[in-house]
């Protein structure tokens, strides 16, 4: 079966104490002793083995936990190197841009223009 989780552990350990208490309380009034000892006993033992199984439980959430933070920053750092690294794409792809335009002026100012683009003509400026 799965490991039952810290939750249901914490329930079971409070339930057993609960439980202990009671049985602890009857034995102290004296009544059936024998018998409520052993089950006393038997509650102690119950209670010590949920209780380790709830810290481990809870050693596994905090391992999980972890790992989920360390994920998470992972996340973080390359999501800014990511926007970093898309800012200065933009930026060559800008300068590359200008560099055209500035060489397309050139190349008409000189007369080898390519032919017309309909889609990209501009007007002329008056």
């Amino acid at each position: 079966g799965s490991a039952p989780d810290a939750q249901s552990l914490a329930r079971q350990v409070n339930e057993l104490e609960e439980a202990l208490r009671r049985k602890t309380v009857d034995l102290e009034r004296g009544a059936g002793q024998q018998t409520l000892r052993a089950q006393v006993e038997g509650l102690q033992r119950e209670l010590d083995n949920r209780a380790d199984e709830l810290r481990e439980a809870q050693a596994q959430t905090t391992s999980t936990q972890k790992q989920l933070w360390q994920a998470r920053d992972s996340y973080s750092k390359l999501n800014v190197e990511h926007q970093a690294e898309a800012g200065r794409h933009q930026h060559e792809v800008e300068r590359l841009r200008h560099q055209i335009a500035a060489l397309e002026r050139q190349g008409v100012a000189g007369g080898h223009h390519r032919p017309p683009q309909p889609q990209r003509q501009e007007q002329p400026m008056m």
